[in-house]
């Protein structure tokens, strides 16, 4: 009995961490598209300074590693300097 209580507890545990990570993920993807939306080209040499950018959802983490190499896809060779500000 104890053994499927604390299996049900886990997979709806896991269910709702498997929900942040997507919906954190979706953030993610989200930034460099609206970047590229609202701005559509950068002048060579630009400073970006992204600010705002929820470190998590929950539990999960919304700021990837792999954010830097996704913006620089949508502008090749015009950031020269990239960091993030402070959530406001």
């Amino acid at each position: 009995m104890v053994f499927v209580s604390l299996s049900a507890h886990y997979m709806v545990d896991l269910r709702a961490r498997i929900s942040e990570w997507r919906i954190a993920g979706e953030i993610a993807d989200a930034i460099p598209r609206q970047l590229k939306a609202r701005h559509p080209d950068l002048p060579d040499g630009s400073t970006l300074v992204l600010s705002g950018i929820p470190r998590t959802h929950s539990h999960a983490h919304v700021y990837p590693l792999g954010l830097e190499p996704s913006i620089e896809r949508f502008y090749p060779d015009a950031i020269s300097r990239y960091c993030t500000g402070p959530v406001t």
